[in-house]
């Protein structure tokens, strides 16, 4: 998050409460602003297109954007880190020239592979054509979307980034409600797919004004495939870990077959999403704290390291460092704790609002325990990854694949009251691994950094 992190740094020095208030609603607006903003367009069109529509073409279009977000995020996740740790190899090479001609390279692949795929997946789909042309736009168009964020995560001007994305889903919105009123399914996701397109040509216009050096196309970040595959099993593990447990309850005996090759399963999804608006502050005000306080100690440690001070001095920078994570922990701890605790009492309450079955309260909170233990094994991998220890986040990552798709398995074959037990009991686990792999990582940081360093 450089250029983000660089103007964050930049608010942080002012000490005024004024502008510490502004600092963390910036905070929160550029780690989940875009996402939220999605969310509040689709209940938008819930509340004000969808009961005009068939209860039957409701269902289809809802389900459809819902695995249109799923597996684009998947199968991006294959080139997001190493697109990531390209881009950022090029900055630290002081080379950024590469920038704009990587961009374009990776919006191509991106473009033609998730055609291939999102057509051959279509095919099994019985929609009509029209339709299945809108969804495959609206797949690669979602698609290109995860990969422009990965080099605006790196840009400055993120108050135009975030109106982006409000402008965008604004015209998905009034595109899809005007379209879907006179020309029903077909015309919703054409209306939706509108937006997207002009999201993505707003966020294309940012990435060109922000670097504005390098032209063509450059290839070289497929290199990197081979260089860290196991970047590419992170970021596919990890993003299939977020959604298997729901992909499990879609199509498990609980699960609701909506159309075709479709399923639902509204109760979980219900509870999932609620548990993640849960997180966003803590994940806000934890980033806060990395970019800011964290990112000058860690600054400092490794230029002691690449000026070849003296041991002793090495490792008091650690502590440092060490002293100001272990005190962005706590207060990520303390303040998550409170969120989750909050809603888990007032849970009856926030389910009444939302006219769901007040029999799904205790899922809801099982959920809200599970996302508390997500919110920190979030904290761990961004640390892991800061730290450069891919392998163990690949490992983290796996673990949290294959212990949610084992425990949820285990769940849907129980009685109902146990649904989101397995993911809770899969995000402890992958948490308290996690903790022992940095902890591990962290106490052996000056012989880890010095051997894997090549040999002259």
């Amino acid at each position: 998050m450089a250029g983000i992190g660089f103007r964050l740094r930049e608010m942080a020095t002012r000490k005024t409460f004024s502008e510490w208030l502004k600092l963390y609603t910036y905070s929160a607006v550029i780690f989940s602003g875009p996402w939220l903003i999605s969310i509040m367009a689709l209940a938008a069109l819930a509340v004000f297109v969808l009961p005009s529509m068939m209860e039957f073409e409701v269902r289809i279009f809802t389900v459809i954007i819902v695995y249109i977000y799923c597996f684009s995020l998947i199968t991006t996740g294959t080139i997001q880190l190493v697109v990531t740790r390209y881009v950022s190899d090029q900055f630290y090479m002081k080379n950024p020239e590469a920038v704009v001609p990587t961009f374009v390279g990776s919006i191509f692949v991106t473009v033609l592979v998730q055609t291939a795929t999102g057509a051959i997946a279509l095919y099994f789909a019985d929609l009509d054509l029209l339709y299945k042309i809108a969804a495959l736009g609206l797949y690669v168009t979602v698609s290109v979307v995860w990969i422009e964020m990965l080099f605006l995560s790196a840009a400055k001007d993120y108050t135009n980034i975030v109106l982006s994305f409000a402008i965008g889903y604004l015209s998905s919105f009034l595109c899809a409600r005007a379209l879907g009123i006179w020309f029903g399914l077909d015309g919703l996701a054409i209306g939706f797919l509108i937006g997207q397109v002009a999201l993505v040509v707003l966020l294309m216009y940012r990435i060109f004004s922000e670097y504005r050096f390098g032209r063509g196309f450059n290839f070289a970040f497929l290199g990197h495939i081979k260089k860290y595959p196991s970047l590419v099993v992170a970021g596919v593990a990890y993003n299939a870990a977020i959604w298997v447990d729901k992909i499990i309850f879609w199509y498990s005996p609980s699960g609701l077959h909506v159309h075709s090759i479709f399923y639902t399963h509204f109760p979980y999804d219900s509870a999932m999403f609620l548990a993640y608006v849960t997180i966003i502050p803590t994940i806000a005000i934890f980033m806060l704290r990395i970019e800011t306080d964290f990112y000058m100690k860690y600054k400092s440690y490794y230029g002691c390291i690449l000026q070849k001070a003296p041991l002793g001095r090495i490792l008091k920078r650690k502590e440092e460092m060490i002293d100001v994570l272990r005190d962005a922990w706590k207060t990520a701890t303390i303040y998550q704790g409170v969120i989750s605790l909050g809603s888990f009492i007032l849970m009856p309450w926030i389910v009444a609002l939302l006219g769901i079955d007040p029999a799904m309260t205790p899922v809801f909170r099982v959920a809200i325990v599970g996302a508390f233990f997500h919110a920190g094994l979030v904290i761990l991998l961004i640390l892991l990854l800061y730290f450069d220890f891919r392998g163990s986040a690949m490992f983290m990552s796996l673990v949290f694949l294959l212990s949610n798709t084992a425990f949820t398995l285990v769940t849907t074959m129980m009685p109902m009251w146990t649904m989101g037990f397995g993911y809770m009991a899969s995000c402890l686990l992958t948490l308290v691994v996690g903790y022992v792999v940095l902890a591990q990582r962290i106490k052996n940081l000056e012989y880890l950094t010095f051997m894997r360093q090549p040999l002259r």
